[in-house]
């Protein structure tokens, strides 16, 4: 939500109170050092977790906070942290770990794969 990432330009630790929200640039950033992710059903026991952490503690996620607020800010201007290079990176990262399909065509009659038709997609003809 916008609320996570406005955490970062008021150099808040953001506190991720959802099961199912997937935060950005996995791949790149190491969530843990900067956040919290709270299981929603442990939400009366997130207080006193929080209470828990030293100053020494936060100083730290703090810092890295601060660090990491570049890869949300889409006016950076450093060139080795931006929102556009995660993305670019993301990609990159997705090109060389997601397999290939295993096949050019699927769902295809074999004489219709030699003539270049994919096959019916909502009774529209593909072309190659």
């Amino acid at each position: 939500t916008n609320h996570l990432y406005e955490s970062f330009f008021c150099g808040c630790i953001p506190v991720i109170l959802s099961d199912e929200y997937e935060v950005a640039f996995q791949h790149l950033l190491e969530w843990p050092r900067f956040s919290i992710k709270w299981p929603e059903a442990s939400v009366t026991e997130l207080h006193h977790f929080l209470k828990s952490f030293s100053t020494v503690q936060l100083r730290n996620m703090k810092t890295e906070v601060d660090q990491h607020a570049c890869w949300f800010d889409y006016y950076s201007q450093r060139p080795d942290c931006s929102p556009y290079l995660a993305v670019i990176r993301a990609l990159e990262y997705r090109r060389v770990h997601f397999p290939a399909t295993v096949d050019r065509f699927w769902n295809v009659p074999m004489p219709a794969r030699s003539h270049g038709v994919q096959g019916h997609s909502k009774g529209h003809p593909q072309r190659t």
